[in-house]
């Protein structure tokens, strides 16, 4: 019959994740006081995609994907993040006082969390390799092949391709 002959990973195969924290606290009575640090460092190996046919992502055309190799034997890029928490806190007549600064992304790294299929990038999605992409650069990109280019990147480019960029977050805590 028709019976898989063959396995293939998930979308959601990742190989490899790991993560390691380091968390350090002082006393009431040590040289700095209630003060703590914590370092948290996580990793993995990339996702799991179908490489595909390049098709535009801007102008329409087929609706589906044309694969040209196994279903999800493209691998993304791995990701590397670390986040820091510094806080400190103070008593006053009875009331504690936890100020604290926390740094997600310190390194602000740039992890890519979706891929277009046919490059296996962010921001590409390889249809100006193609011959119609190639004619649309030539003919109708208003400014030239080089401002048409620039356009059709920023029309494809989305954030939400990426993790998120370093955010620091400032806040107090009142204990009664």
């Amino acid at each position: 019959g028709n019976d898989p002959t063959f396995t293939s990973p998930m979308t959601f195969d990742q190989r490899h994740t790991g993560s390691l924290s380091i968390d350090s606290r002082t006393g009431a009575r040590s040289i700095v006081p209630l003060f703590g640090a914590n370092i948290l460092m996580r990793f993995g190996s990339g996702l799991r995609y179908t490489p595909s046919k390049p098709r535009t992502a801007v102008f329409g055309g087929q609706l589906s994907d044309q694969p040209v190799a196994g279903l999800n034997s493209g691998v993304m890029p791995g990701t590397f993040n670390i986040d820091l928490r510094l806080d400190k806190t103070f008593v006053i007549s009875g009331v504690s006082l936890g100020l604290f600064c926390v740094v997600k992304n310190v390194l602000n790294s740039q992890n890519v969390s979706a891929v277009y299929n046919y490059s296996g990038l962010p921001d590409n999605d390889g249809y100006l390799t193609t011959q119609a992409g190639q004619n649309w650069l030539n003919d109708w990109a208003i400014g030239g092949p080089e401002a048409g280019q620039d356009l059709y990147t920023s029309r494809i480019t989305s954030p939400s391709r990426w993790g998120n960029p370093r955010q620091v977050q400032i806040g107090l805590r009142v204990d009664l």
